[in-house]
């Protein structure tokens, strides 16, 4: 016998799957989600939420509540995405597509809140829509994830459970994700024609020089965790006119402390080549860094029961993230779990395959999966006072040991 939420998810299927379509047909980059956010936030209003929009001074971000059918209660959160893959097509030019199952995010979320809409609720829920998840959109690439914006204006800080959904390759808890910093290097000099971008202290030559000293340092800590996500160089033809150069770095690490190993090493690479130069080079972070995760062993717990109980094969001990994600920098600030949710032989990320794979019968079944995952978890947090405690006080001994 069906439980009442499986019954209402099952009725909310339709719903999720218009959603789904919305998001996947309209695929816009990172902060620039204007369709996505308009339609969402009118299907929220629909379903009975309380929008406050835009959110947090985003544009394309939103904040909708759910409330408690009795008042009060704990508060759950969640975590909605809707931004497309910014790919690259063979002409250079961007090709937004969903290849990382966002717009199965977006549905497997209005069904779980849907369903929730059904049924006594013993505290509330919300909803906050973030944009620029997708860190090589260009908005994104000069203002960063708004995960971490968020969590640093505080805007998470009042909910008792915060959870994040996303299509993996196991249904699991990640316990551990990577530390990430981003970096912006800016280059500029006037152009002598004499030069033909060759001689030494060129700016063509200085890019030339600084991606070697990227290369070395891939050479000591793999491509894992150094790598080079864009370079651009722009200028006029004219003799003396100006040129310029930017690229974009990534820095990962375990740990904070390696991260900021790896600045150091950046720092000095970018001051040896441009005393060489003799040209400026401005290097500026990018955003918030990313953080690791902090996890919470009882909503751990909570979901991995949850999963058991849906009778799914769960992955209690996975392997450690191979990215980062700026989800670990809110689970700095409540207590949280980064929530997978599995399929046979996982996806093809990132890739237009990937883009059919999460339109296909298998997108379809893990979002109604998620949904009812993300619904029986909050159900079984709001109704036990006990877990709430507990997940509060292993919040405040973990990141009482976390490196900050």
């Amino acid at each position: 016998m069906n439980t009442p939420i499986q019954d209402s998810i099952q009725h909310h299927s339709a719903l999720m799957q218009q959603v789904n379509d919305f998001v996947y047909s309209n695929p816009e980059l990172g902060y620039e989600e204007d369709q996505c956010a308009q339609y969402l936030v009118g299907v929220l209003r629909d379903l009975g939420l309380d929008v406050d929009w835009p959110f947090a001074g985003i544009r394309t971000s939103f904040k909708a509540t759910l409330t408690s059918s009795q008042g009060g209660g704990p508060s759950v959160g969640l975590v909605m995405l809707y931004d497309a893959v910014p790919a690259v097509d063979e002409d250079g030019s961007y090709l937004p597509n969903h290849s990382c199952g966002h717009s199965v995010i977006s549905g497997a979320v209005v069904g779980a809140v849907a369903a929730l809409t059904d049924v006594p609720r013993a505290g509330s829920v919300t909803v906050i829509g973030l944009p620029g998840d997708e860190i090589g959109a260009p908005q994104v690439a000069q203002r960063g994830g708004s995960k971490a914006l968020t969590a640093a204006g505080g805007e998470w800080d009042a909910f008792d459970a915060v959870y994040y959904a996303h299509p993996e390759f196991d249904n699991t808890v990640s316990q551990v994700s990577r530390w990430m910093e981003r970096y912006r290097l800016s280059l500029h000099s006037p152009r002598n024609l004499e030069q033909h971008g060759e001689q030494d202290g060129s700016v063509l030559w200085t890019v030339q020089a600084m991606l070697s000293e990227v290369r070395s340092m891939e050479e000591r800590h793999t491509q894992e965790f150094v790598m080079v996500k864009n370079v651009s160089v722009n200028g006029d033809v004219e003799n003396d006119c100006r040129i310029s150069a930017h690229m974009q770095i990534l820095l990962f690490g375990l740990t904070n402390a390696d991260v900021a190993q790896r600045v150091a090493e950046l720092e000095t690479a970018v001051a040896t080549v441009s005393a060489d130069a003799q040209i400026r080079i401005d290097l500026q972070r990018i955003g918030k860094p990313y953080m690791g995760v902090v996890p919470n062993q009882t909503l751990t717990r909570v979901v991995q029961q949850t999963m058991a109980d849906m009778q799914l094969d769960v992955l209690t001990d996975p392997e450690p993230l191979p990215f980062a994600t700026d989800f670990g920098n809110i689970s700095r600030r409540a207590p949280s779990a980064l929530i997978g949710t599995g399929r046979q032989g996982g996806w093809q990320f990132h890739n237009l395959e990937g883009d059919r794979e999460f339109q296909s019968a298998d997108g379809q079944q893990v979002m109604i999966v998620t949904a009812e995952v993300l619904a029986r978890a909050i159900t079984a947090f709001w109704e036990d006072p006990g877990i709430v405690v507990q997940a509060r006080t292993d919040f405040e001994a973990n990141i009482g040991g976390a490196s900050p």
